[in-house]
């Protein structure tokens, strides 16, 4: 997986790209909560269900499907209607949260992704994997791999996400500047 310092960045970059929603602290919060949610999966080992189970780490809960279901749930809780705003909200919880997967795919460990569950089983990395897969534990962490996981996240996510978002804050500055 990669770690819970870089699975944030799409739910900071889709909020700042979107134009104003009225709860946007809110919806950034429940964003950031959608890149994490999928490795809540991690307690079904406390209840012998095994890794490559449809329940097991990254399974269902790493699903286009579970992804879609808690968006709309919470832009349903979150935003309380239809219309442009609702729209925009669930695209947002959307990206934030099938992000996760998207990163762990481009791992180089576990057994991949279930992308399609609960229609296939069927695991999925990317054809390249060049995210290091981070060791489970702070302790495993503070190491020398951990080290290794961490440049290997600065120059595929950190980097491309930093050059996202100077573009996007160059796009609202020429934006601001065509509307004046």
């Amino acid at each position: 997986m990669a770690t819970l310092i870089s699975h944030p960045i799409p739910a900071v970059l889709a909020n700042m790209a979107c134009k104003e929603i009225s709860k946007k602290e809110s919806l950034l919060s429940y964003s950031i909560l959608l890149t994490l949610m999928p490795d809540f999966d991690v307690i079904a080992f406390a209840f012998g269900i095994p890794y490559e189970h449809m329940l097991g780490h990254r399974g269902f809960t790493h699903s286009i499907i579970f992804a879609i279901l808690v968006s709309l749930l919470i832009a349903k809780f979150l935003l309380k209607y239809e219309g442009k705003e609702f729209k925009k909200g669930s695209l947002i919880l959307f990206i934030s949260c099938i992000s996760h997967g998207i990163f762990d795919a481009f791992t180089n460990g576990g057994y991949g992704v279930g992308f399609f569950i609960p229609f296939t089983d069927t695991r999925y990395f990317f054809p390249i994997t060049p995210i290091e897969v981070s060791p489970i534990g702070i302790k495993n962490f503070m190491s020398y791999r951990g080290l290794e996981v961490l440049v290997s996240e600065l120059k595929i996510i950190w980097i491309p996400s930093s050059i996202i978002y100077g573009l996007i804050v160059l796009f609202k500055k020429l934006n601001r500047k065509k509307l004046n």
